[in-house]
């Protein structure tokens, strides 16, 4: 019996091109990035410099703002609990969306066990959320909003151009699961008004499934940052995931609308 695979939300196969980019990190390149004494190291370094360079300019981000974790979950945990636990001062009110990944309503549950308030949203029919409910939602002590860009299960586009742009007008930080969007939508295009805004103002998060091995994850993040933000989170780059991303995302940027469905 012939098998049809339709999970690709969940997972995808590798692409070739990808694999074999790939393939020489197993055998040859097999430097430590956190290693600065020695070529290997350096040889490294470099590649995952290139790929967090190729990924802001895919998304018109600054390549500081691009912090690798292990992970989508632990990218979401990372967003929300940093932002929550870093402006608890100016309130505990956190909005989100009953559709969210439960990766964010996981967090979501976490954070209210500690003292938080979280207002989940509904949706419509069509899965869409309401702007002018996401604006009456937001109270005096709200800091952060949650909400996916493309969903998972059903594939509705939410209106994060609109949201963004409520959430800087009212001062609150706006996370974004992007998960979905990349390879599939334009970033760049289609959140303008999170990209481009002032600093302070969003926590921009995506984590692709575009044909890579799974594993790593993506944490953007559009606030203001040291020049040495990377160096705030610990870990010793996999420099075979990275190289994969870099051969992913340099022919993204360049893609127009209908390369980006067929991708």
């Amino acid at each position: 019996m012939q098998q049809v695979y339709l999970d690709n939300q969940a997972t995808t196969p590798l692409d070739p091109k990808v694999f074999s980019a790939m393939e020489p990190w197993f055998t040859e390149k097999f430097g430590n990035a956190s290693s600065r004494n020695h070529t290997y190291g350096w040889e490294a370094e470099e590649a995952v410099e290139i790929a967090r360079e190729s990924v802001a300019a895919t998304i018109g981000a600054l390549p500081k703002e691009i912090i690798f974790t292990s992970g989508a979950t632990e990218a979401n945990n990372i967003a929300l609990q940093g932002a929550a636990k870093s402006y608890q001062d100016q309130g505990r009110h956190i909005i989100t969306v009953k559709t969210e990944h439960k990766a964010v309503m996981d967090v979501c549950q976490h954070l209210s066990k500690d003292g938080f308030d979280i207002t989940y949203l509904t949706v419509d029919k069509d899965g869409i959320l309401d702007l002018n409910k996401f604006e009456d939602a937001i109270r005096d002590d709200t800091i952060l909003a949650s909400v996916m860009h493309v969903n998972n299960e059903i594939g509705v586009i939410q209106p994060i151009k609109e949201l963004g742009a409520i959430c800087k007008n009212k001062g609150i930080i706006f996370h974004v699961d992007a998960a979905q969007s990349m390879g599939k939508l334009s970033i760049n295009n289609a959140v303008p008004s999170m990209i481009n805004c002032d600093y302070n103002d969003v926590i921009h998060l995506a984590k692709w499934k575009v044909r890579k091995v799974g594993g790593d994850a993506l944490h953007i993040i559009n606030i203001k940052l040291p020049d040495d933000a990377n160096s705030c989170y610990a870990i010793t780059a996999n420099i075979i995931s990275f190289d994969q991303i870099e051969t992913m995302f340099w022919p993204s940027i360049n893609m127009d609308k209908n390369e980006f469905k067929e991708y």
